[in-house]
Parts: structure tokens; C-alpha cells; sequence
């Protein structure tokens, strides 16, 4: 399994400054507010975020998030890497509030102090990056450890994972070329009917939702970590013009590239 980390920091979230409604998020994010003044709802449910705990954020949710109070949170953003997404119907798509032990309320710590009083979310501090990435393993970990779901249903999918592993790596490493389903299914030698029915009983949508939203989490990070045009990150990842980026991008995440790119550091 490989975590990509998108962002981390640790910030000061003033009240009502921190308010999205309805926006559909694209990776996974882990809280650790000082205090309970955060509010996160997703599918109707509602949580108080409790200072002082590790809190768990699924991808592909449409959430509420809210502050009724001035709070710091150390945060990250990441994604996980294709094949590791055979998890996500059971362990990974709650939120969660992630156990403590001794080890990682040791690494929480020393990320908040490292940022204490301050408001940092670059990336260029390699010593917090590596902490999160630490951070992160646990927490997928414990999650994984702590899954519902039905545990016959999961070791099932690594058996058909095999069917599709190829399709999910050539997307990953070719997502601003042409994708078509046929291509896709030759590379996993079955043909298209059974490549699409066995895509989206293992990832749960089609191939080609899933490749927009791989493009748009490649865009989304890209918007955070440089400096390039909304127009050159467009090409990059896939959407040929910035008008159906823009487009694609609100309707999945619910802002556009551009107010992405001003508020949602956090």
C-alpha cells in the first residue's frame, strides 16, 4: 500500500471562517483539533470533533464542516494508492475517531508542538512529513483493525483485485492520456463487458467515474502544492481545457479550482 500525502499543517481556525457545506471530498483527511468547536457532518450524521483525539475524514463523502469557536488543528490530506481502495467499501468509509496508543499520541504530539503558535501547511518540513506519513500508516491500520463490515465480503476482493490491478496501475501512471474501457480490459486480457462488471463490483463505480476522479485528486493536490496555471494543471491531468476542468472539478468537490486553490487548506 502507498499513502500519497497531499497536505498537512497545523493552523488556527477562526470562527466562522471555516465553513463548507455540501463539498464532496476527493482524499482522505485526519484531524487532531486543541478543543471540540469543529462540527463535521457527513450522510446526515453530525460529530462534534473531541479536542485532544485523532479524528478520521472517508474520501468520496459529501460533508459539512463548521466552527462555532476558535480552535488549532494539526491536519493532513492524503490519498491511498489503487490497489489499497479494495478496503475502502468496509474499513475506510466511516468517520472515525482512531484509538490511541502511547506511540501515536507520542507522534501527535510532536507534529502540534513543532507548530505550536504558528500556521504552517507546507510541505517542505521533511521531519513532519515523515511523522504524518507515520501517523497515517497507523491510522488505516486501526481502521482496518476496527471495520464492521463483513469480513467475508473483503477477502474476496483481493481475489478479484487480481482481474483489475493492471487497469488500476496503467490510470494511475497515464491519467492525462485517453482511457477508453477496451484498452483497459486488454491490459487485464478480458474483454470490456467483464472488465467493466468486475471494475465496479470491486471499486464500486465505473471506470470511468473513477478516472475522473483520480483526475481530479491529481488536479486537487497540484492546485495545493504549485504554482501553475489552472489552465497547464488542466492538461496535465486529463481534461484537455479548463472550462470542462472547472467544471468537473466543482461538481465533484463543490468549489471551483480557483477557490480550492484560496480556502481549502484545511
Amino acid at each position: 500500500m502507498a499513502v500519497n500525502l497531499l497536505g498537512f499543517g497545523f493552523a488556527e481556525i477562526k470562527p466562522n471562517t471555516w465553513n463548507h457545506i455540501g463539498v464532496l471530498t476527493t482524499y482522505y483527511r485526519l484531524y487532531y483539533p486543541s478543543n471540540s468547536n469543529i462540527t463535521v457532518a457527513i450522510a446526515g450524521t453530525s460529530v462534534d470533533l473531541e479536542g485532544g483525539k485523532l479524528h478520521f475524514i472517508p474520501t468520496n463523502s459529501e460533508i459539512d464542516m463548521v466552527t462555532s469557536g476558535s480552535c488549532y488543528v494539526a491536519f493532513a490530506h492524503f490519498d491511498i494508492e489503487p490497489l489499497a481502495l479494495f478496503f475502502e467499501d468496509a474499513s475506510l468509509a466511516n468517520m472515525t475517531n482512531i484509538p490511541l496508543n502511547g506511540e501515536l499520541e507520542a507522534l501527535l504530539h510532536n507534529v502540534s508542538q513543532r507548530y505550536s503558535g504558528t500556521d504552517k501547511t507546507s510541505q517542505s518540513d521533511l521531519h513532519a512529513y515523515c511523522i504524518w506519513q507515520s501517523i497515517i500508516y497507523a491510522t488505516v491500520c486501526a481502521c482496518i483493525d476496527h471495520a464492521t463490515a463483513d469480513r467475508q465480503h473483503d477477502q474476496m476482493l483481493p481475489l478479484k483485485a487480481h482481474t483489475v490491478a493492471a487497469a488500476l496501475h496503467h490510470i494511475e501512471a497515464h491519467l492525462a492520456e485517453r482511457l477508453g474501457n477496451r484498452d483497459l480490459g486488454k491490459l487485464c486480457n478480458v474483454s470490456e463487458f467483464h472488465f467493466l462488471r468486475i471494475f465496479k463490483e470491486c471499486i464500486g463505480v465505473t471506470p470511468n467515474q473513477y478516472v475522473l476522479r483520480r483526475r481530479v485528486a491529481r488536479a486537487a493536490q497540484r492546485l495545493h502544492f504549485t504554482d501553475r496555471t489552472i489552465e497547464r494543471i488542466a492538461d496535465e491531468c486529463g481534461f484537455g481545457n479548463r472550462y470542462y476542468f472547472t467544471r468537473v472539478f466543482t461538481r465533484l468537490t463543490g468549489l471551483s479550482p480557483a477557490a480550492y486553490r484560496r480556502l481549502n487548506r484545511v
